[in-house]
């Protein structure tokens, strides 16, 4: 989760009103990308990148699969590496 951090992401917990903490929400936009990992826990998790918003707004829980680049679900350590290691698709705007 630190290297996630240290890569850019912005960290939001999702909370649950009956069991507290539902899951842990990584973010990042870079290049007109979004790139999302959604923990729910260490063996449970979805990362996926789509084409920014215009708005910048995003909603991991209603992001259709059409409209993802690229996902991938399993373990947050696999998940994330493959997020983190994916290049930029064809498009994609240079910094």
């Amino acid at each position: 989760m630190k290297l996630l951090r240290r890569r850019g992401f912005r960290r939001t917990v999702v909370h649950d009103d009956v069991v507290g903490v539902h899951a842990v929400l990584f973010t990042r936009t870079h290049h007109g990308l979004l790139d999302t990992v959604l923990a729910y826990s260490e063996t449970d998790t979805v990362a996926f990148r789509t084409w920014q918003s215009p708005d910048g707004t995003v909603d991991p829980f209603a992001c259709a699969s059409e409209a993802k680049i690229w996902s991938f679900a399993g373990r947050f350590l696999e998940a994330t590496t493959r997020l983190l290691t994916l290049p930029p698709p064809p498009g994609a705007r240079r910094p």
